[in-house]
């Protein structure tokens, strides 16, 4: 082990000096595609004449080196400071037994006038610190190697406590995938990003316990009581942002730049499976010109104009930008329609590693300035990494002609009276909004939490927003009564009816009403409110809510990849309740799509009833091939003796001329049965055997057939030959034609030979195909032609019609009659398009179209003989040969 670690060591060396080299040589061209910049670093005050923003806008300093060295991650707290993590060690950690160099540190706007006067070091001695969520007279942030709670327990603006809440975490690994991204949700719990090739157990205090390997989100308990998965996968997610509705966000590298979160769902990682039910949905398809994203931000507020709402912006460190999507709801998904970048700069070592919407309006941007900042692209020990610089800057709308914005001044709710918090529950600003609802979550007076009550009783709230807070407000005080919390559920608005799903999948019991809520709320006419409610479903399964589950999967999804992933996870997460309810299932008397429905789920549920009903399924119900793969495989896996008995039985009587469906499939149950362990059982080997005998059955009874022969003085080609249903010029549909179309591609190449057959005095076939793209020459590569057995001489040949449609063509052979021939179709040509041919309907029929397709008969060949060494049937070597 020590020997292949080494040897992966040398591997990951040379590919990171090749990547090195490539990044040079891209520099001299593009100073932005460089690993290593090839420019000096600017002062602050030119760093930002270099930027290029949109009309309207302005950028300022916040804070630059000597004030800071590397910000990581950023966050505002109730008196509207702004914290940021700061290090110097990055990447190298110091040694647990050593202090290392790093803090965190407050900006505070002591004269009121929106712009920070005052920088305090808050904790220092740290190591390599991210996440932080600034709290109560404290901070909790990750440090190496724990998530900790820094407390000032004196007044004086600094850090004199310092208790482990979770921890030791993962960081051994890689430091520039860690703890990061700390966003505290409406319901209270902080969620964080677990980052790229670390392995982490956090357990709370209460027992609860996550386990994970690179990309990951959870969420956690301030107290250090307990900890959740949240989702599971991606690659290295470095930002997190909510919108209005209660989404999270994500930014991560090297999948999709940008998430939209479903609890529960997995994401793509590097090789990492799913669940069974398939990666959770994208937000899109390009990529920003990057791998590297960090920072994400929602912007929910009025300050800009209408272009940029609804809008998300991403850090993208190696194109040096940042980038911009809108958000186009689709149902209950959203599409990122790619707009142009937000900010970009003639400056190569701007590095936006993370972005905060201030409470003020103003996006702010930490900025890593650096001139390398790949971690395997370039050696960590590289003398170019600048260790010094780095700058936080404020990103402002400050208005077009005629339209001046203000911005909303930094708040400091410590200092406002009850009523005026309670308004600031309904701003435009998101951050402000969830500041509010914090706050008087965490640190206001019980009286106020009545008044909201009050307020909510009285018909007061009328804001959405305001209302959307004070039910989140009220539920983390615990004063949410019955009767209101059914108001809610109820209320005109989407928004709220949403929320009001969200906090009751955050409720641990239901009633019978509230349950009732929540089937009713499957059929609101807003499928954001449909999927909320589906969420919650999935938090609280019970045999109730599975007839409904089944009933909305009829409703059109209007192409809502986020309802249907949610529907899914709600529909498994009802399931996964033992076997009893799979007997209930099968005896029941459900419809095809009903039945359907929960066989799509069941392929996610490890368990022995839902292997059993995957076989119960596949008698009763004809089934797609793709699926019936992936149903086997895991019925083979978790099914009962009993129903390995009856899948054995089911596909030889099911499927008994579809010998290639068969190979399949047993492949399929070899693969579900390794990852069972133990031994195939006799029921099981009785197929083999019994498959294994049709195919050399059925290669016996085809002997005299077309055979495939490679193309000489070509390259070796998979066989292309395949039978294919085609249209012909008279106007014939239904014909069986030989084709070599595969979906491999156009450019496989090979030649089909018939049997030998005594030439007739005429010959009619139609033949498709082409000869090279119709603007230029024929190549004469595609043809068919007739040859001599004996002699070998070439008698007749035809080249492809250039033309999808079958055309006649007939030939005079009555000089050649009587002699013994054969027919060759010839696909010579190895081009990427128009290059395949297609015979059919041979008159008269010298040749009989095989039964099976060519270049399946070999693969069942192949097939059966690795089935034969797998199950040890030495009896059919003999026949194989």
């Amino acid at each position: 082990m020590l020997i292949n670690h080494f040897i992966r060591m040398a591997w990951v060396f040379k590919l990171m000096i090749l990547l090195l080299s490539i990044s040079q040589g891209q520099s001299q061209g593009d100073p932005f595609a460089a690993g290593v910049r090839n420019t000096e670093p600017l002062s602050p005050e030119k760093e930002k004449d270099a930027f290029i923003l949109p009309p309207g806008f302005e950028i300022e300093l916040v804070a630059s080196e000597p004030d800071i060295a590397k910000p990581m991650n950023m966050a505002f707290d109730v008196q509207g400071r702004l914290w940021v993590t700061d290090t110097l060690e990055y990447p190298f950690p110091v040694p647990l037994d050593q202090e290392g160099r790093d803090s965190i540190k407050v900006f505070t706007d002591t004269d009121k006038d929106g712009r920070f006067d005052k920088i305090t070091t808050f904790a220092e001695g740290l190591n390599i610190p991210i996440g932080l969520y600034p709290y109560k007279n404290g901070v909790l942030a990750w440090s190496i190697p724990n998530i900790w709670w820094f407390e000032d327990t004196d007044g004086d603006g600094v850090a004199d406590k310092r208790e482990k809440r979770y921890g030791p975490l993962g960081w051994e690994r890689d430091t520039h995938g860690m703890n990061s991204s700390f966003t505290r949700g409406f319901d209270g719990w902080l969620y964080a990003t677990h980052g790229f090739n670390n392995n982490t157990t956090i357990r709370g205090s209460d027992g609860s316990e996550v386990v994970m390997n690179s990309g990951n989100t959870y969420r956690i308990h301030l107290d250090g009581s307990r900890v959740e998965q949240h989702t599971y996968g991606q690659v290295n997610p470095f930002g997190m942002c909510l919108d209005p509705l209660g989404n999270f966000y994500t930014a991560d590298c090297h999948s999709a730049p940008v998430y939209q979160l479903l609890r529960g769902a997995y994401y793509p990682s590097f090789g990492k499976p799913h669940d069974g039910l398939g990666f959770g949905p994208a937000l899109m398809t390009h990529a920003h010109g990057s791998t590297a994203i960090c920072g994400i931000v929602f912007y929910d507020d009025d300050q800009w104009p209408m272009e940029f709402r609804e809008n998300v912006f991403i850090g993208n460190v190696m194109t040096s930008r940042l980038n911009r999507d809108v958000l186009i709801a689709k149902g209950s998904s959203r599409q990122a329609i790619e707009k142009p970048d937000l900010l970009k700069t003639t400056d190569p070592w701007f590095r936006p590693v993370n972005l905060q919407l201030g409470p003020d309006g103003s996006l702010y941007i930490a900025d890593f300035y650096n001139r390398i900042i790949g971690h395997y692209e370039v050696p960590l020990k590289h003398p170019g990494r600048d260790r010094e610089r780095g700058r936080i800057w404020k990103l402002t709308y400050k208005g077009a002609p005629g339209r001046m914005a203000s911005g909303h001044g930094l708040p400091d709710f410590t200092q406002m009276s009850g009523g005026e918090i309670i308004a600031q529950l309904g701003h435009p600003n998101i951050t402000r909004r969830m500041l509010a609802t914090h706050y008087l979550s965490d640190e206001a007076s019980p009286k106020l939490g009545k008044r909201i009550r009050k307020l909510w009783n009285n018909g007061e709230l009328s804001n959405w927003k305001q209302r959307v807070h004070s039910l989140w407000v009220m539920h983390r005080l615990g004063i949410l009564n019955h009767p209101l919390l059914g108001d809610a559920v109820h209320d005109e608005a989407m928004e709220v009816r949403t929320h009001a799903m969200h906090l009751m999948a955050e409720k641990k019991n239901w009633n019978q009403e509230q349950r009732n809520w929540v089937i009713l709320a499957l059929q609101d006419e807003h499928p954001n409110v449909q999927r909320a409610a589906a969420n919650a479903l999935s938090l609280h399964p019970h045999e109730s809510q599975i007839v409904p589950l089944l009933k909305i999967r009829e409703t059109p999804s209007l192409n809502d990849p986020q309802w249907m992933h949610g529907m899914r996870l709600a529909l498994r997460n009802q399931l996964r309740q033992g076997n009893q309810v799979w007997d209930e299932l099968m005896e029941s008397r459900l419809s095809e799509a009903h039945s359907a429905f929960i066989a799509d789920v069941a392929v996610a549920i490890p368990e022995e009833g839902a292997g059993d009903y995957l076989i119960w399924f596949v008698s009763n119900f004809e089934t797609q091939k793709p699926f019936l793969s992936k149903a086997f495989r895991h019925a083979a896996r978790y099914a009962s003796k009993d129903g390995l008995i009856q899948m054995a039985r089911l596909v030889p009587d099911k499927f008994q001329d579809q010998l290639a469906l068969q190979l399949e499939l047993f492949e399929s149950v070899q693969q579900g049965l390794l990852a069972r362990g133990g031994n195939m059982s006799p029921a099981i080997k009785g197929w083999g055997n019994q498959l294994v005998s049709k195919i050399i059955q059925q290669q016996h009874s085809q002997e005299n057939t077309w055979t495939y022969h490679p193309v000489p003085n070509l390259k070796k080609s998979p066989n292309p030959w395949f039978l294919q249903q085609r249209s012909s010029a008279d106007g014939n549909k239904d014909s069986i034609f030989l084709c070599s179309l595969p979906p491999g591609g156009e450019s496989y190449t090979g030649i089909l030979r018939s049997p030998s057959f005594v030439c007739p005095e005429k010959l009619s076939f139609y033949l498709a195909g082409h000869d090279g793209y119709p603007d230029k020459e024929r190549q004469k590569k595609n043809a068919v032609r007739l040859v001599d057995v004996v002699s070998k001489e070439l008698l007749r040949i035809t080249f492809a019609p250039r033309n999808d449609t079958a055309q006649p063509v007939e030939w005079d052979l009555t000089e050649f009659k009587g002699r013994k021939v054969h027919l060759e179709v010839v696909d010579s040509d190895e081009g990427p398009a128009y290059a395949w041919l297609a015979l059919g309907r041979l008159t008269p029929s010298v040749a009989p179209m095989p039964k099976v397709s060519p270049n399946e008969s070999g693969q069942l060949i192949q097939s059966a003989t690795k089935l034969i060494g797998d199950l040890k049937l030495d009896p059919f070597k003999a026949e194989l040969k």
